[in-house]
């Protein structure tokens, strides 16, 4: 995300957030929804730091832009998105507890959860 990563923290609010994730296509994958949010889960907890939360928004806000590196309409267009959020989930993985894990799973979109193993 390099030192202009603050560049995206305006970009991030709760709507855009929730209307990327719940319209993100398949094409995108599982993993990229799991990172999204994972962050997401860790910003609102009153457990993060601020310095991770501005972190988390500067990346949450570059998820949430349309137009960035890679367009999101081209194929390959969420690879950059994935790339900045492992770059965060890098930097801020100690946060993640096991009751965040939990979240996530309760967030996830129900075509994204995983299938209990038989």
């Amino acid at each position: 995300m390099g030192e202009d990563y603050r560049d995206y923290e305006d970009k991030y609010d709760e709507k855009s957030f929730w209307s990327k994730v719940k319209e993100m296509p398949s094409t995108a994958g599982c993993e990229a929804v799991r990172k999204a949010l994972t962050l997401w889960c860790v910003l609102t907890s009153d457990d993060t730091p601020v310095w991770a939360k501005v972190l988390i928004t500067s990346a949450l806000g570059y998820f949430v832009m349309p137009l960035d590196l890679i367009p999101d309409i081209l194929p390959c267009g969420f690879l950059d998105d994935i790339s900045a959020m492992a770059l965060c989930l890098a930097e801020v993985e100690a946060f993640v507890t096991p009751e965040i894990e939990a979240r996530v799973e309760e967030n996830m979109p129900e075509r994204w959860r995983r299938q209990p193993k038989e």
